[in-house]
């Protein structure tokens, strides 16, 4: 309090800052967690929302077979047989 501020009988001193005052390092972390808090909540909310079933989005779905491309003179790795089928190494993988 200062010094032009009397006390009123039956009053608690009101809690806060007065002008000027900075605030302390407990206050300050409250703050920021309790914004941290929200803001995990509002994110948590949001995509929860987001992959909800029957929002219409569609999933990709997996490749039912894969297709790799490469030069088939590579011995002993890839190669073309006396038949002109594709052996090797990697024809096995």
């Amino acid at each position: 309090m200062t010094k032009s501020m009397k006390p009123v009988a039956g009053r608690k001193e009101a809690r806060g800052r007065q002008a000027g005052e900075k605030m302390s390092v407990t206050a300050t972390c409250r703050i920021v967690l309790r914004f941290a808090l929200g803001f995990m909540a509002t994110l948590s909310a949001s995509l929860a929302i987001a992959n909800a079933e029957g929002t219409g989005a569609h999933r990709p779905t997996a490749p039912h077979s894969l297709h790799v491309v490469s030069d088939d003179n590579y011995p002993p790795y890839l190669f073309r047989n006396a038949d002109g089928e594709v052996e090797g190494y990697l024809v096995d993988l």
